[in-house]
């Protein structure tokens, strides 16, 4: 006997089976849309799996319906580049319970990871869906195959300029990133300074010229104070690695330091020529010899003029 919305309330009522109440009609079950329970709830989205590299993955779906839904399977990479339609075209899955539950071996889980949607329809009512997503815990790594690889060995710097250690890692959940400069961390461009010093957990990195931003540190204007031993480390709940160091030496920048002499006459006019002296940060005036590779930018001599000349006439 069918159920129709014009059976009288007396006539269809609840019953359970299987471990749920299901609606019957003068002893025939009714017809039901197919439909998807977690803990009692109705959803349309699965918590996300997250399984080891290497384990064999079983994703459940749990259709509900009458008469019994029939199940498939679709599937959309990580990277949405690639889709099926139906599963059931991969003869390495395994479909177990009328397709409710999908097995996927070891060997093909990781290339399978991202979104996966189960559709339950039945010869009454409409189709459902209900997705989830695949993903492959890893622990981290550095890429080295991209051009933005991690910085190690020694580099030389020469004072004034610039320099970025990018720090580009893959793993799952995704890692995070710091950096640290020998042995102390430096803070993100997040994190509070004080007196111009990085600040973290009590201990101060003296790396005034260091900006951390989305994974890579940039050396900006750099000093002799700047040189040192700077790490990178990536972090998630599976792993951590460490890079090796880059070694950074920033030679001092040497530049002439011009300042005016004194008036080359010693009354009348005259002329203050400009004297020029060597100098390095951070450490003032060294021997000129350091400067024979700067260039000297030519100044023009500055008039003077001191009191008039006085004049003595001899008698003889």
């Amino acid at each position: 006997m069918r159920c129709t919305r014009q059976v009288a309330m007396s006539a269809c009522r609840d019953q359970p089976a299987h471990g749920q109440r299901v609606r019957t009609c003068h002893g025939h079950q009714c017809p039901m849309a197919p439909h998807f329970k977690l803990g009692g709830k109705e959803v349309t989205v699965f918590p996300m799996v997250l399984v080891a590299r290497g384990d064999v993955v079983t994703l459940n779906c749990p259709v509900f319906g009458y008469p019994p839904p029939t199940v498939t399977w679709s599937w959309l990479d990580a990277d949405q580049h690639q889709f099926f339609e139906n599963l059931r075209s991969l003869n390495a899955l395994d479909f177990l319970e009328r397709g409710q539950r999908l097995r996927i071996p070891a060997d093909s889980a990781e290339r399978l990871r991202g979104k996966f949607t189960c559709t339950g329809s039945n010869a009454v009512l409409q189709k459902a869906k209900a997705s989830g997503e695949l993903a492959i815990a890893s622990p981290p790594e550095f890429d080295t195959s991209t051009p933005d690889r991690v910085v190690t060995g020694n580099v030389n710097l020469r004072g004034r300029s610039s320099f970025r250690i990018p720090c580009t890692v893959r793993g799952y959940p995704r890692p995070t990133v710091a950096f640290y400069k020998d042995g102390v961390l430096i803070p993100d461009d997040h994190s509070h300074a004080s007196d111009g010093m990085m600040v973290r957990h009590g201990r101060h990195s003296n790396c005034r010229s260091c900006h951390v931003h989305d994974g890579v540190l940039h050396l900006r204007n750099v000093s002799t104070q700047d040189s040192g031993s700077y790490t990178c480390v990536a972090n998630n709940s599976f792993g951590r690695v460490e890079s090796q160091p880059a070694i950074i030496t920033v030679a001092s920048f040497f530049s002439w330091k011009a300042t005016l002499g004194s008036c080359s006459s010693t009354c009348g006019r005259g002329t203050r020529r400009f004297l020029y002296e060597c100098h390095a940060d951070g450490s003032g005036r060294v021997d000129a010899s350091y400067c024979a590779q700067v260039n000297r930018t030519h100044l023009t001599p500055v008039p003077c003029y001191l009191e008039e000349c006085q004049v003595q006439l001899r008698l003889k």
